[in-house]
């Protein structure tokens, strides 16, 4: 692409072009040019290649376009620049991973880690708003890249399109550089890897789940020296969790190898993208307050110390199946209710086999 258009392009990422660019012209216009394609002569761009992270660090941002400070000003992009020089992994970018991403984002995270290994699908699109119909098939970990850097080209994205039990080695280095981790994933067996990792680092990680049709939510944060997420599993925290991919599920074993694709079907059942939304919110709540902690004039210092006690947070959309004896929304009183977070502590399991002690022998 570079040697079709030199004369009239300068392309900031020479011999990085197998799958084209976005044009950005002076007067604000911004197109799509395939590889191997020319823009008309007498036009004035720069070429930037959205598949390489932080591709506006390296200066090559058009003159009409904010500059970095101005995106952090006042009155900017972000406001404020709390999360500047922040870092997150985020592993699993399915609605709920995605959707925390953006507002993450928005508020100015400056570097970002996206592990996910599957591709966009037609029935991601209603709860998977960052990417649309000319996504379907694409990574989406590579949507997800492109969406940020619309939002702030400036930020660092670095993308891992694998599934996160076979490289842990990776996981792991990630960890290490990230200030938060989310693990929003759809099964236990990633979510007990990432577990180990973050009791043998001392990381802060945040887990939100949802059940089957979205009926129920929780998220639960895993604080260095707190209980971990296998105590927590080992206390009554398993659930029939929603399965929103067959293939994915499938992987995992949530679906077990020898169910047929006609029940296999039946039991991917996913809940509509509002009864998401309250654990998306409340998970970027706790990054905030995760990510913040420490600093000076957050503006929300009191939420951080009514939150603070509890390290379970419970949501209920439906009083139905599990949650039928819940009372109705309309009868008064400070019990558990639907549309409502209530607030768990759970404690360290004394013998819990990834951070606990060595239960003795009595044979």
């Amino acid at each position: 692409m570079a040697d079709t258009i030199a004369d009239h392009i300068h392309d900031i990422n020479s011999g990085n072009d197998d799958v084209g660019n976005l044009v950005f012209k002076e007067d604000g216009s911004v197109a799509y040019v395939p590889s191997g394609e020319s823009i008309p002569v007498g036009s004035t761009a720069v070429v930037t290649d959205l598949s390489k992270p932080g591709y506006a660090a390296e200066g090559g941002v058009p003159s009409s376009f904010p500059s970095l400070e101005d995106m952090y000003a006042a009155g900017g992009a972000f406001e404020r620049s709390l999360l500047r020089g922040k870092s997150v992994l985020v592993i699993g970018i399915g609605s709920v991973g995605s959707s925390v991403v953006d507002a993450l984002v928005r508020e100015g995270l400056g570097r970002l880690a996206i592990m996910d290994m599957d591709r966009v699908e037609l029935h991601n699109l209603s709860r998977l708003y960052v990417a649309g119909v000319p996504d379907i098939g694409r990574l989406k970990v590579d949507v997800v890249e492109e969406y940020v850097h619309r939002r702030n080209p400036y930020a660092e994205v670095v993308k891992y399109p694998f599934d996160v039990r076979e490289h842990r080695d990776v996981l792991a280095d990630e960890m290490r550089k990230a200030d938060l981790v989310i693990c929003a994933t759809d099964g236990n067996e990633s979510r007990y890897v990432v577990n180990t990792l973050a009791v043998e680092m001392g990381k802060t990680v945040v887990y939100p789940r949802a059940e089957t049709r979205a009926e129920g939510l929780n998220i639960f944060l895993q604080r260095p020296g707190g209980a971990c997420y296998n105590c927590f599993i080992g206390q009554g925290g398993h659930i029939e969790e929603e399965i929103t991919n067959e293939a994915s599920a499938r992987a995992n074993g949530t679906i077990p190898s020898y169910t047929s694709p006609e029940d296999a079907g039946v039991m991917v059942q996913i809940g509509l993208p509002c009864d998401i939304a309250p654990m998306v919110n409340m998970t970027v709540r706790l990054a905030l307050v995760e990510l913040t902690r420490g600093m000076e004039g957050t503006g929300i210092e009191t939420t951080a110390a009514e939150l603070a006690p509890f390290n379970l947070f419970i949501w209920v959309n439906n009083r139905d199946r599990k949650y039928a004896k819940f009372p109705p929304f309309s009868e008064p009183g400070n019990g558990p209710r639907i549309l409502r977070w209530f607030g768990c502590l759970v404690p360290p399991k004394k013998y819990c086999c990834i951070c606990g002690e060595e239960e003795p022998f009595n044979g």
